[in-house]
């Protein structure tokens, strides 16, 4: 928990929305930082199944989804 608390404030610090877009993605989605580095707008999608973000390049060049909460979403 205490390391939660500490992702959070760096959210908070950060100055500028592609920061708090970043830490958060970061944060919420345990996104690798090349994985952030590589997110477009395109990669968020909807989906019967909710908001879902698409990581084309992950850990070993494997794709995956991951959903993303609305407060996310709303940043």
């Amino acid at each position: 928990m205490a390391q939660l608390g500490r992702k959070m404030a760096l959210l908070e610090a950060a100055d500028g929305t592609q920061q708090r877009i970043a830490f958060a993605l970061g944060a919420r989605c345990g996104l690798r930082s090349h994985e952030v580095l590589d997110i477009a707008p395109a990669d968020i999608v909807d989906t019967d199944a909710g908001t879902m973000l698409r990581v084309r390049h992950g850990k070993g060049g494997q794709f995956r989804e991951i959903p993303v909460s609305r407060g996310l979403a709303n940043i």
